[in-house]
């Protein structure tokens, strides 16, 4: 009986850890759940949102993307540089935060966590140039640490747009620079 429960216990952990098939919406390495935050959630993607999130609002208030690939489709890893160009969402307001394999916040004595719509520099055309990697950067950059790490994407009271991920909508590019 007790191998039973501590086999079922682990199953249900595993599965509430690594579901992705919740991802419906799909743009380059960005995945987010049409789902999230809607009262048609169902109580395994309820749970996702409790272990892997600390609150998930309304999609008519927000939708949370997340990618732990770069553009290529190779896993974000802390040995290597990458730079995230893109323009403003179609939304109020967003930020681009790094998050380590434990989906908390990862160390950074530059306490370099994320950039904002309202604190990211842009050139004369619009699009903004992130930095991100594990070795301290001035300017528009994000630290991470030495593991795998994934980039959250939050787009606040988001366009319609946004929400179907219909082809028009354009998310930032992943791109590697080089690796140690």
């Amino acid at each position: 009986m007790v191998l039973a429960l501590v086999i079922g216990a682990t199953s249900a952990v595993l599965r509430v850890r690594v579901l992705a098939d919740a991802d419906d919406l799909r743009i380059g390495p960005w995945r987010a759940s049409s789902l999230t935050g809607s009262t048609q959630a169902d109580p395994e993607l309820r749970a996702v949102v409790a272990v892997n999130a600390i609150l998930a609002l309304n999609r008519q208030e927000a939708i949370y993307f997340y990618a732990r690939t770069d553009d290529e489709g190779r896993p974000l890893s802390g040995a290597c540089h990458y730079r995230v160009t893109g323009s403003d969402l179609p939304a109020r307001w967003w930020s681009l935060t790094a998050y380590g394999a434990d989906h908390f916040l990862i160390p950074s004595p530059a306490h370099q966590y994320s950039v904002t719509r309202n604190r990211v520099d842009r050139d004369e055309n619009g699009v903004f140039s992130v930095a991100v990697s594990q070795d301290p950067a001035p300017g528009n950059a994000i630290a991470t640490g030495p593991g795998s790490f994934g980039l959250t994407l939050r787009a606040y009271q988001p366009d319609s747009s946004l929400l179907s991920a219909t082809p028009a909508v354009s998310l930032p590019r992943i791109q590697r620079e080089h690796c140690r």
